[in-house]
């Protein structure tokens, strides 16, 4: 198998199988009753195993494939008023480059910079601001929809909650 080789159906199958028998011999290495060469055997075979399933799952996903290293972020309590502004960083995990067309978000209160292009095995970003003026008391949760060529993320989201001003009364 080459390196940008896909896996075909059967290969996922024996990943899964490889897992399974991994754990099966490393469990066979533990038991009391067994003798010192068979534990041995039973544990090379495991990591061996290990190792070759390791191997398959690192390689690159075919065609383009973004990936948010943080999919959701959390800006915690911010007070009415105040911006909101956050980079997702992004990879293209794929063997092809992203091409992102367009972001919005599901409130329409968003302005954004992004990378229109990330390469195979690239990184890219998609800054957000949220102007102080669309932020209100309570809970605020923006959903930001990616149109992309990629499969994987393809939605971001921000999440958080505005305080009311306080007011003092005399």
């Amino acid at each position: 198998m080459t390196k940008n080789t896909p896996l075909r159906p059967m290969q996922s199958t024996h990943i899964a199988v490889a897992s399974v028998l991994a754990l099966a011999f490393a469990l066979f290495a533990t038991r009391p009753d067994a003798d010192a060469a068979s534990m041995e055997t039973s544990k090379l075979a495991a990591a061996e195993m290990v190792a070759v399933h390791a191997g398959l799952l690192a390689r690159p996903k075919q065609g383009p494939w973004i990936h948010a290293e943080e999919p959701v972020f959390d800006w915690g309590e911010i007070s009415e008023g105040e911006e909101i502004q956050h980079t997702f960083k992004l990879e293209n995990r794929g063997n092809e480059t992203v091409f992102i067309e367009k972001a919005r978000t599901s409130c329409g209160c968003g302005a954004f910079d992004f990378s229109r292009e990330i390469p195979p095995g690239g990184e890219g970003h998609l800054s957000i601001l949220i102007p102080g003026n669309k932020t209100s008391p309570g809970k605020l949760r923006a959903s930001i929809t990616l149109r992309t060529n990629a499969r994987g993320d393809d939605v971001l989201v921000m999440t958080g909650r505005v305080l009311g001003r306080v007011v003092s009364v005399r």
